[in-house]
Order: C-alpha cells, then structure tokens, then sequence
C-alpha cells in the first residue's frame, strides 16, 4: 500500500495499481523497451502478489500478511507505527518525487522522508 498524506486525510495507493500505472509508462515510452510485449507485462504486473495484502486498506483495522495481523496505531500526529513492530531494526529511507502542474511547468520537488523505529 502506497499512503500519502494529506491534511485532513490519506490517499491509498494499491501495489499492484502503481504497478498498472507504470505498465503504461513502458508501453508509451519513446524508445520502447525491448522486448515490448513481455517487458510492459512484467512491469505491469511487478507487485501483483501485493493484490491480497492491499485488500481491505490497512486502517483503521489493520491488515493480514504472511500469517501475523499488523494493526497501525498512532503515537503522535506524524508518528505511525504497526502493533506488533514486523521489523529488525530501524531504518530510515528518502524517496525523492516532484510536482508537476496540469499545464506540465515543474512546481517543486522534495523528499518523502521514512523513518522506521523498531
């Protein structure tokens, strides 16, 4: 599940629709990848095993995966974490997007910071 914030609310992405999404892109790539057919299949369907674990949306009752139920639980109003913690260790990742207008003029960009604490 991709989840993006937003003031008043989350914006949940599915896997396997981000997925979708840039099975598009490879078809409409200018060059084309090579081989075409297989190539747009296989980046189509990258994160089809993420179909079931995305259904129903992890909030507010949490979510199944590989056996174990994961609940997320709200420590502040930035910090969300998963009860029981699935992780070995803390990390901390940055995933780097921009902003782009209807009319295509670039409108900033930034870094999605994620910190996982165990």
């Amino acid at each position: 599940m991709i989840v993006r914030e937003r003031p008043d609310a989350f914006l949940l992405f599915g896997q396997h629709e981000h997925a979708q999404i840039a099975g598009e892109f490879a078809l409409r790539w200018r060059e084309g990848p090579w081989p075409l057919e297989s190539t747009v299949y296989a980046t189509a369907n990258h994160d089809l095993a993420w179909r079931e674990p995305d259904r129903p949306p992890p909030y507010p009752g949490g979510f199944e995966l590989d056996g174990g139920r994961f609940v997320p639980v709200w420590e502040d109003e930035r910090t969300l974490r998963l009860d029981p913690n699935p992780f070995s260790e803390a990390f901390e990742i940055g995933i780097p997007y921009r902003i782009i207008g209807r009319d295509r003029r670039p409108l900033g960009s930034d870094l999605l910071e994620l910190r996982v604490t165990c």
